[in-house]
């Protein structure tokens, strides 16, 4: 809770963290991370900022807690945090892994499905680790096409979101294709997802055409 309050409290919460490791506290507090080299430091200093630089006032623990537990994600549980916490800190640091995927209209799709209502928050959270690790110019690409794709699907109303449901369901499918609950619904499904990623605007007779014509064997 102190380091909860500390952070959230600070005008540089690199400052914070940094008092702590020089003061010796993090030896005690935090002994998972206090031996790691002054480059760790540096790095985990700089996104702290600059997450407070993108979120200001609306900056959340989570968002902290994922830049300096990314890579030590097991103390959160040593630190009795809940597990609504445990599990948004998590869900924060796994959105590093679209970092230098291929954007495109179907994989930035995904992450508005993956993040849902935490999808600005994770964005913003990519956007402090690239700022505050890489000065190589690639990934800095990586990150304005990526935000780029973001504004256009949301801009034709195409950006996918928790919001977001299939045109079908598997009751629809089971009717569709005489079939009962079963692996190949599930196949069935996937595929329409897959589908639907790609072509957000299709209607439900057209899925349902699209699987009809699809090689998986139904029965």
């Amino acid at each position: 809770d102190e380091i909860k309050k500390t952070l959230m409290t600070a005008i540089h919460p690199s400052m914070a963290f940094l008092m702590w490791k020089d003061c010796g506290l993090i030896d005690e507090i935090l002994p998972e991370i206090s031996k790691k080299n002054d480059l760790f430091y540096v790095n985990i200093g700089n996104q702290l900022n600059r997450i407070k630089g993108e979120f200001g006032d609306k900056v959340i623990p989570e968002l902290y807690f994922a830049a300096i537990f990314k890579d030590n994600f097991d103390v959160l549980k040593r630190m009795k945090l809940s597990n609504d916490f445990i599990r948004l800190t998590g869900k924060i640091i796994s959105s590093l892994e679209w970092v230098e995927k291929v954007v495109s209209d179907k994989s930035v799709r995904k992450f508005g499905i993956t993040f849902g209502e935490y999808t600005d928050i994770c964005i913003g959270f990519i956007t402090a680790y690239i700022d505050a690790y890489y000065t190589d110019a690639a990934y800095h690409l990586w990150l304005k096409d990526f935000t780029d794709k973001v504004k256009e699907l949301r801009e034709d109303g195409t950006m996918f979101d928790h919001t977001t449901v299939l045109p079908v369901d598997g009751n629809d499918i089971m009717k569709a294709f005489n079939l009962k609950p079963s692996k190949t619904v599930k196949l069935l499904l996937d595929q329409a997802w897959d589908f639907y990623y790609n072509n957000p605007k299709v209607s439900k007779e057209d899925l349902v055409s699209y699987l009809r014509s699809s090689n998986i064997i139904c029965g």
